[in-house]
């Protein structure tokens, strides 16, 4: 598997967040488009959450963990 570099511009910490919910939805089995449809959202805006080049809001946050099954605090990486 190639690892995933971060991108110019891109914080440390949005990418590791990114990087994490990743790792979470693809545990679940779940497509971008998947989750997308399930939060109410666009596939574009899940592409950039996982680059760290979007970051959430909490209550979006809290969205894309209800959706995966999981609590908030297993997205957070630190």
């Amino acid at each position: 598997m190639k690892r995933a570099t971060r991108p110019p511009g891109v914080s440390i910490a949005n990418f590791k967040l990114g990087r994490r919910i990743q790792k979470v939805r693809t545990a679940k089995k779940f497509t971008q488009e998947q989750l997308a449809e399930k939060i109410g959202t666009g596939l574009d805006w899940i592409a950039h959450i996982e680059t760290g080049r979007e970051v959430p809001n909490i209550a979006m946050l809290r969205k894309i963990a209800r959706a995966l099954g999981v609590n908030v605090k297993d997205l957070i990486p630190f």
